[in-house]
């Protein structure tokens, strides 16, 4: 028995050793335990006290977990049942250790139980760091959840799988999938499926990762967005061999995003729709946004001008003035008014009033300014020209009184000069008499300026030609002017015939040219220009609707001031020196426009020379208007189709766009060729015309007509230029263009070429 005892002590002993555990056994027939040395420091007794008796035991132990020991022991004991524990015992120290205990009886030949044998293990650390994975695991899970996110593991080497918690609930399973081939194959939304197997593919081939997002369709039929950030873990060779990443559910952030970029664009769509260039700034008075008008107004595009301030993209002069309203507006957080003055893209000065008034943020700080610009030019030209209009129907009225008068005194000395002449025969006084008349006939003339200003004075109408009457202008001033005038003539108009007084007319352009003349003391320039122009319903003031030949009289002379100006067709009022001139040559060619139901402008900057513009109604004005309106009806009767405008110019594009529209016609057009063709791209069975402009930056009108032509063969094409029809033009309506149509072009003209070319 000794020697029994002995090799199962040496037994218990490598069992300690290969386990790292302590060793018991109890001997039924001896009634003894026997120890290992770890049992010791396993249950905190010292060993020089030897095994403790079964009372020293129970105070170890937690009271029930000593019961259940108790009750499974005497099992072993007495039938030899295996029995395995966690039990909690009590340290000296009063620290509390967990162990796990195990036993189980060995049966002699008879069938009785003589040993039982057993193993303990402190377990405590175990049980701690589990608890504190544990507790990892569920802080782990309530963060995802807070924060919408759940993790996943990639073996790459495998295709295997390990999902968290919380990302199985985002994605709506029961359990992951085994492969990242079974996540594509079975969640992944359809149409984007063949992005992500790239993109995957991608990162592994450049060992690097980055954000991807993608739809997926979950088992309950939801469509959820994911976004997904990964990182590799490398082998040593730097291939990825394990990917570790998230995913966070972002559908309510993308709902939210395209809330808000719909509200954007329904916003800027509204600031487009609005006539007046609108702008906003914030605190730093940088630009934040405008609408197209700004753009236009401004001749930048809205990239340009975001985040820049006034001071960059406005000359210095104008853009102190505009800031120190800026300033005034956020100092003192309320709306006001500005006018001034702007300069526009084509250089030119506009009268502008400004309206600013603060915005603010709902804790109610001010956060900026939102400003809108409305051009008052042709409000405050309307102004002054009725103003001009009611002062010279004043001052007519006043001349027109004292010609009638002096018409009466005019006549007698006449008629006494008159009857003197005949009742002597003194040569003297009949050569007195004579020089009397003279000056009564120059007065007389006098007299009739001042009733055709007054229009008291009926004149004689016929059909006469503007080009004839400048020609014999012209032709009267080569022959009394300084060599040093060289005088042009750039006739354009088509139609120059007007129903007008030919005396009146011819003297008026006198007056205008010797005005002109008279301003060039050193020599210069005199231009003669013409051209038709219609005019449409409330388009111009004080002008009814019609055709119009638009007459211009160009010097390069000394020029005129403003103050000048607001006088220069006042009767009398003259700037030639005492004697010189009456100050009724540009009041008679004022007269002259109004009595022919016309109008007439002066253009003028000291320096810069003057244009006088004058305004009169051709004979064909009614007959033609009949004509068109007949024919807009012919074409309107088949215009159910759509056609594309593509011109890099703008008012070429607005204005060819009002004349299809005003001939029933639907019309889309674009200043970016690019643009022209991407759009074409997807819409060419909507289009049932193009028309081309032949030069254009970026992409020609040939090269344009070729991309639009591989999309869609059976295209039709109409090639517009100011060129005439050169061979280069030629080429380009070799490749298959309908037609040409010259620039510049009238509305029948263009209706006519696009109704052939539906036709075809």
């Amino acid at each position: 028995m000794e020697r029994k005892s002995k090799e199962q002590g040496k037994a218990d002993s490598n069992l300690q050793e290969r386990e790292k555990i302590g060793a018991w056994s109890y001997d039924v027939l001896n009634d003894k335990t026997y120890w290992s040395d770890d049992m010791y420091t396993i249950l905190g007794i010292p060993p020089e006290k030897g095994v403790p008796s079964l009372e020293e035991q129970k105070k170890i132990f937690f009271q029930d977990d000593y019961e259940t020991l108790e009750k499974d022991f005497r099992l072993a004991l007495i039938q030899g049942t295996p029995y395995l524990h966690e039990l909690h015992i009590i340290y000296p120290d009063e620290s509390v250790h967990i162990i796990l205990n195990q036993g189980q009886g060995v049966k002699n030949a008879e069938g009785k139980v003589i040993w039982v044998f057993g193993t303990t293990k402190d377990i405590t650390e175990q049980r701690k760091a589990e608890m504190a994975l544990k507790e990892s695991q569920v802080m782990l899970d309530y963060i995802e959840e807070r924060s919408g996110v759940g993790s996943f593991v990639w073996d790459l080497r495998n295709d295997s799988l390990v999902y968290s918690r919380n990302m199985l609930t985002m994605v709506g399973l029961h359990s992951a999938p085994e492969s990242l081939r079974d996540i594509i194959a079975s969640l992944i939304h359809p149409d984007d499926k063949p992005r992500v197997k790239q993109e995957i593919h991608q990162m592994i081939s450049y060992k690097k990762t980055y954000p991807m997002s993608f739809r997926i369709s979950c088992p309950d039929g939801t469509e959820k967005i994911l976004e997904s950030h990964a990182k590799f873990l490398l082998d040593e060779q730097g291939n990825p061999i394990k990917c570790i990443g998230i995913h966070q559910d972002i559908t309510e952030r993308e709902k939210k995003q395209s809330t808000i970029q719909e509200q954007f664009f329904f916003q800027q769509t509204l600031m487009n729709a609005i006539p007046m260039p609108v702008f906003y700034k914030n605190l730093n008075r940088e630009y934040l946004g405008c609408n197209k008008a700004f753009e236009d107004f401004i001749g930048l595009s809205k990239e340009s001008i975001i985040g820049k301030t006034v001071i960059d993209i406005v000359p210095k002069d104008f853009a102190y003035i505009y800031q120190t309203h800026d300033d005034y507006v956020f100092r003192n957080q309320k709306f006001d008014l500005l006018e001034t003055q702007a300069i526009s893209t084509d250089g030119t000065l506009r009268d502008v009033l400004f309206y600013k008034a603060p915005f603010f943020n709902r804790k109610g700080d001010m956060e900026g300014i939102i400003g809108v610009i409305m051009d008052i030019t042709e409000h405050k030209q309307l102004k002054e020209r009725l103003n001009q209009t009611e002062k010279m129907q004043a001052l007519g009225q006043f001349a027109g009184g004292i010609a009638h008068d002096f018409n009466n005194q005019l006549l007698c000395i006449m008629g006494h000069a008159e009857m003197i002449s005949l009742g002597s025969r003194d040569e003297n006084i009949r050569n007195h008499v004579k020089s009397i008349l003279k000056s009564a006939e120059d007065s007389a003339e006098f007299t009739r300026k001042l009733l055709a200003f007054a229009r008291k004075e009926k004149l004689s109408m016929s059909c006469i030609d503007i080009h004839s009457i400048i020609d014999d202008v012209t032709t009267i001033l080569k022959h009394s002017i300084d060599k040093r005038i060289s005088i042009q003539k750039n006739f354009q108009a088509i139609n120059p015939r007007i129903m007008g007084n030919t005396s009146q007319v011819q003297n008026a352009l006198m007056n205008l040219t010797l005005n002109g003349k008279d301003a060039m003391p050193e020599g210069g320039e005199l231009v003669f220009s013409t051209e038709n122009m219609q005019i449409f319903p409330n388009s111009y003031p004080g002008l009814e609707a019609g055709c119009y030949i638009k007459i211009s009289i160009k010097d390069t002379g000394v020029g005129m001031d403003s103050e000048t100006l607001k006088h220069v067709f006042e009767p009398f009022y003259t700037t030639k020196d005492k004697g010189k001139g009456t100050g009724m040559g540009l009041t008679s060619a004022y007269s002259m426009a109004v009595n022919h139901h016309g109008h007439i402008q002066v253009q003028s900057q000291i320096g810069k020379g003057t244009t006088f513009f004058i305004y009169l109604p051709t004979t064909e004005s009614a007959i033609q208007h009949k004509k068109i309106t007949q024919q807009f009806k012919q074409i309107q009767k088949t215009t159910t189709f759509n056609i594309m405008v593509v011109d890099d110019e703008e008012a070429i594009c607005g204005l060819a766009m009002e004349m299809l529209t005003t001939l029933g016609y639907q019309v889309v057009s674009f200043k970016n060729p690019l643009e022209a063709v991407e759009y074409y791209e997807t819409h060419y069975n909507q289009i049932d015309l193009v028309i081309l402009d032949m030069i254009m930056p970026v992409l020609g009108g040939k090269d344009t007509f070729i991309r639009m032509k591989k999309i869609h063969p059976k295209i039709k094409a109409i090639l517009s230029s100011g060129f005439s029809l050169t061979p280069e033009v030629q080429e380009i309506l070799d490749l298959g263009m309908i037609s040409f149509l010259e620039k510049p072009y009238r509305i029948l003209n263009l209706g006519q070429k696009v109704e052939e070319a539906l036709k075809k």
